[in-house]
């Protein structure tokens, strides 16, 4: 496997994981995505050793907490305060997923909003060390929601594709644990980032989109096509 990541790293500095970073950097949060309501603060607990959580923090829904380090990058405390956020307005998508009638795509789809939103919010505030739309990856999954994606915006493309699901299958036993899986998550949430903003397209904007599409659907695949590819042309 080969990522070209290590460019892509957020500039931020170092903070602190207390009560009183977390108050300030959710306000950040909130005026990024266009949020002005209140919000009770997430739980602060020490971080679970685990191989999902390799950025040294990560949103538990189940818990309305961070599992954090007790130091970590700022952006990378920003980017699961997005999606706390999210979840508070019942938009983190991934949370809306029911297990009994939710397609393998479907669950795909719903992380990739919910990366991509994250991503372009944390992208706006903590810049990429360096900018560019080269991120590749020999990751055959990466290569098929690219490919969908592309066919998708020329017009050709059915939003469910059985060779979509295939390359989530060939991830089995456990495709959603599977760090391929994860890595082809980020590398399309980072690329779908840098085009939103490359169309001066903000996270309010996506957010905003999000809930209409919602009016509409709450199918994880249609919204995904609907809130984010539809934007990327």
């Amino acid at each position: 496997m080969g990522y070209n990541l290590s460019l892509l790293d957020h500039e931020s500095e170092e903070v602190d994981v207390t009560s009183e970073s977390i108050e300030k950097i959710l306000e950040d949060c909130k005026q990024e995505l266009g949020l002005s309501g209140k919000y009770n603060l997430p739980y602060i607990k020490p971080r679970v050793v685990s191989d999902l959580m390799t950025m040294g923090a990560s949103y538990v829904p189940s818990g309305k907490s961070i599992h954090s380090s007790p130091i970590v990058s700022e952006h990378v405390l920003f980017h699961e305060l997005i999606h706390y956020l999210m979840d508070e307005e019942g938009l983190l998508i991934n949370e809306l997923l029911n297990p009994d009638n939710s397609y393998l795509v479907d669950y795909l789809c719903a992380h990739l909003i919910d990366e991509t939103i994250a991503e372009l919010a944390t992208s706006n505030v903590f810049p990429y060390g360096t900018e560019n739309d080269l991120v590749y990856s020999q990751n055959p999954l990466t290569d098929e929601i690219n490919r969908v994606q592309a066919d998708y915006l020329e017009g050709k493309e059915d939003l469910q594709d059985e060779k979509l699901d295939e390359a989530i299958l060939n991830l089995c036993p456990s495709p959603f644990n599977n760090v391929n899986y994860r890595e082809a998550v980020r590398v399309v949430a980072i690329n779908n980032a840098i085009k939103l903003r490359e169309n001066e397209l903000s996270s309010s904007d996506i957010v905003t989109k999000l809930r209409e599409s919602r009016k509409e659907s709450s199918e994880p695949h249609e919204l995904y096509f609907k809130a984010i590819v539809d934007c990327l042309e």
